[in-house]
């Protein structure tokens, strides 16, 4: 019975974290969730949804990875204009690395191209970017890289 609900491979659910700048990126957030969380039901979002209520960075930190990061296999990080400023996406990209998750950048529109045809984002990104090996740089408006 081709179409057959009874046929039908379900996709993987994988449980990831998104990083983003809550002030200026809220709306591409909220969009992102909405629709591979619950409408499409692709992945489980457990992103942070408020500040941290503390300025000591270790315990920040802790906080991040037992409840936030602890069971997710990957970060997206939503990458606009103003991004690569917020120490939350910084630390949350570093607790991301020290768990070996994988690390996901999307452009927004809100981010602009830079003279040198590169873009402001997160340093922790940009050094895992600079840092693929045996692999071509991203094409912009192209497929996506493969290794060689």
């Amino acid at each position: 019975m081709i179409g057959s609900p009874f046929n039908q491979v379900r996709p993987v659910r994988r449980d990831v974290f998104v990083s983003y700048h809550h002030g200026g990126d809220q709306t591409y957030y909220d969009s992102l969730s909405g629709t591979m969380h619950d409408r499409l039901r692709l992945f489980t979002d457990n992103s942070l949804e408020r500040r941290i209520n503390s300025s000591n960075h270790n315990y920040i930190m802790r906080r991040i990875r037992e409840n936030y990061l602890h069971g997710s296999s990957c970060t997206i990080v939503l990458c606009g204009a103003n991004t690569w400023r917020r120490k939350y996406v910084d630390w949350e990209i570093q607790a991301s690395l020290a768990q070996q998750m994988g690390l996901v950048g999307i452009w927004l529109p809100t981010l602009s191209l830079l003279p040198n045809n590169g873009t402001e984002k997160p340093s922790r990104l940009q050094d895992n970017i600079d840092r693929w090996d045996g692999c071509r740089p991203p094409r912009r408006h192209r497929n996506v890289p493969t290794c060689r």
